[in-house]
């Protein structure tokens, strides 16, 4: 999940960091990430290939 969602790789992983001395702040961070995660249970990244003249699909990382 993490590998493909980066937008709530942060989230999860400050949100670990307090799980020993946790804060309502941080309840209401995790309803947050669960309301998310629940409103895109559908959604879904559908890459096609395609013979037209459209630009190839590139992708680039940083990976220290």
């Amino acid at each position: 999940m993490l590998g493909t969602q980066l937008d709530l790789a942060y989230a999860i992983t400050a949100l670990g960091c307090h799980t020993t001395n946790p804060k309502p702040n941080h309840q209401h961070t995790l309803e947050h990430i669960l309301q998310y995660l629940q409103a895109t249970v559908n959604h879904q990244l559908i890459l096609r290939y395609s013979t037209s003249s459209s630009p190839p699909l590139l992708s680039y990382t940083n990976a220290n």
